[in-house]
């Protein structure tokens, strides 16, 4: 059996979303882990946004979730149990210039993410979110390469004075999926250096 399953979707898509889940409990009967981390921003002034990039934000980030969450938290109730996390960003808990849409649906799942714990707490489901700053990625180093992030800029902007290695945002994903975050339900976990409680020096971006 392979131990992973490949499923491109667009999460945007509740019936598209519903079909890849389906598809999946064929590979893996026991749906009882998720991880909400699609999504994607722009950098662009707010009376700038068009409607069509503001939907297109909000539909990949916070309508993707709350999708995926429906489809596998139905599964979860049938089986009795499961543990979700869902990825925010530090966008969405302060004001973050030229990013609306992104800070809005970011802001948005964290309200998600309390909804669903209290509902379906009675199911044996736990919901959190973790919050990433800066993490050093594929994407990331792309967007610093095009000029859209400083990196110098951005390891300033925490106490510990570096970017997140992927690695250590999923180190806490995998403690709340766990039973070691048994009693741990509707929380937002920053893991983001610090800069929850340091943020200075936020560079409006470039692009």
């Amino acid at each position: 059996v392979d131990l992973v399953h490949h499923i491109q979707c667009d999460v945007s898509s509740q019936a598209v979303v519903e079909a890849a889940v389906a598809e999946g409990e064929e590979w893996s009967p026991a749906l009882r882990y998720l991880v909400n981390c699609a999504g994607f921003a722009r950098a662009r002034p707010s009376v700038e946004l068009p409607e069509d990039e503001w939907r297109s934000i909000l539909d990949a980030n916070l309508g993707g979730t709350a999708f995926t969450c429906q489809a596998v938290g139905r599964r979860m109730i049938a089986l009795g149990g499961g543990s979700i996390v869902n990825l925010g960003s530090v966008a969405g808990q302060f004001g973050w210039p030229h990013r609306l849409a992104y800070s809005c649906a970011k802001g948005a799942i964290e309200a998600l993410t309390r909804t669903l714990a209290v509902e379906w707490a009675s199911h044996g489901i736990r919901v959190n979110t973790v919050v990433p700053s800066h993490v050093d990625t594929p994407l990331q180093r792309h967007l610093i390469q095009a000029g859209v992030v400083d990196p110098e800029a951005v390891v300033r902007m925490n106490t510990m004075n570096r970017m997140a290695d992927a690695s250590e945002i999923a180190a806490a994903i995998v403690f709340l999926l766990g039973d070691g975050a048994s009693f741990i339900t509707g929380q937002t976990v920053n893991v983001d250096g610090g800069f929850n409680v340091f943020k200075t020096g936020v560079p409006s971006p470039t692009g």
